[in-house]
């Protein structure tokens, strides 16, 4: 066998981690067991200059010092804290060599390397934490499931037995003895809907959709055809709103809680509007939902996005839309935030990476679509 081939076997399978970098500081080799003690994989790590997986400017500084002596022609040991795949910082323990060409000039470095205890305790207890999370997922599927199924079942049965005592002995009680089974039939629904809420939230996170090409003003015409509207709040959507190619299923809900608050909380009855618009920022997409409601105090904008928490005496109203939709924005990378005037309305912002945005391939594709059709 040839003695190149057998040396090349030999690093593939050694049980220790080793790096070659040459002398522009670019990565030309790790074996197996140094991509596994990072988490990279060959193809995304090789190539990729040293310095630019170096957790900060100190780790360049100490690893530019060990290549200065090297590069002398002496071996040289550091310590080295350098990002893994993750992007957290792990600290090695480097023991660096020259690597020569057949004139003896040196070509690179050869890098042995181990993880210090503190870094193997810290991916210890990273894989405790994983555990520890996946448990709690577990227990959640569970609790989600006694809610939906041991839990709505009562209520359903309290509920019923109201409606018939009203029937059958409407003439036996009087009408404040009515107004009582009236108000604990409601009050059971609401505890019904309250419990829809959790479901709602606690499905959020877990929910995969594939990803779809469609236009927001179509979405939300879809939704303003849909969603209740009792007091005929105009609503009015931007002629300029992007077209995406993201979770369709989850913007639509999205939009669809934003919307349904703006109305519910909205007091200037049939002169109400809502109004969505976007903005293009350098990295992400603004969008804006408006309007001309009762508005918010300052003190209350972080409370208003807390699960169950209403700034009105609206008895019948859970106060879950907002939290609902910042759930939505958190699982899509992305911010939400209200500006607000008491008595004159309001502005819920969200930002959204531009990731989400179509490319113009696939825009000039679903206009092309949309004409066809």
């Amino acid at each position: 066998m040839n003695h190149s081939i057998h040396f090349a076997n030999l690093l593939e399978r050694l049980n220790q981690a080793i790096m070659m970098v040459d002398q522009d500081d670019r990565i030309l080799y790790v074996n197996p067991y140094g991509l596994g003690l990072l988490g990279y994989d060959e193809s995304t790590f090789i190539g990729k200059r040293i310095t630019t997986i170096c957790h900060n400017e100190e780790a360049i500084n100490t690893y530019m010092e060990t290549k200065n002596k090297v590069f002398t022609g002496i071996s040289a040991h550091c310590n080295l804290s350098i990002k893994n795949n993750t992007g957290k910082p792990v600290v090695i323990q480097a023991q660096a060599h020259p690597y020569q060409d057949r004139t003896e000039e040196i070509e690179g470095l050869t890098i042995h390397f181990s993880l210090t205890n503190k870094s193997k305790d810290f991916l210890m207890e990273k894989d405790q934490l994983h555990l520890q999370v996946t448990k709690l997922k577990e227990e959640l599927k569970d609790f989600t499931y006694i809610i939906s199924h041991d839990l709505k079942a009562p209520l359903r049965g309290i509920k019923t037995l109201a409606e018939w005592i009203i029937q059958d002995y409407e003439d036996a009680v009087d009408e404040d003895g009515k107004k009582q089974f009236y108000l604990l039939k409601n009050r059971v629904q609401l505890l019904h809907n309250q419990i829809e809420g959790i479901l709602k939230y606690s499905r959020i996170g877990r929910m995969v959709n594939s990803y779809t090409l469609f236009n927001l003003s179509g979405l939300l015409d879809k939704i303003k055809a849909e969603i209740t509207n009792p007091q005929q709040i105009q609503l009015n959507f931007s002629n300029t709103l992007p077209i995406l190619y993201a979770d369709e299923v989850r913007i639509y809900e999205l939009f669809y809680y934003l919307i349904d608050n703006a109305i519910n909380f909205n007091d200037k009855g049939a002169t109400g509007w809502v109004n969505v618009s976007s903005v293009l920022k350098e990295n992400e997409i603004h969008i804006c939902v408006e309007d001309n409601g009762r508005g918010i105090e300052p003190k209350n904008f972080d409370r208003v996005f807390k699960i169950f928490q209403k700034m009105g005496n609206e008895k019948d109203k859970l106060g879950i839309g907002l939290t609902l939709a910042k759930k939505i924005v958190d699982c899509l990378d992305g911010n939400i935030w209200i500006e607000s005037i008491p008595h004159e309305g309001t502005k819920i912002w969200i930002a959204l990476p531009n990731s989400i945005l179509a490319s113009s391939k696939q825009t000039t594709e679903l206009k092309l679509n949309e004409l066809k059709d």
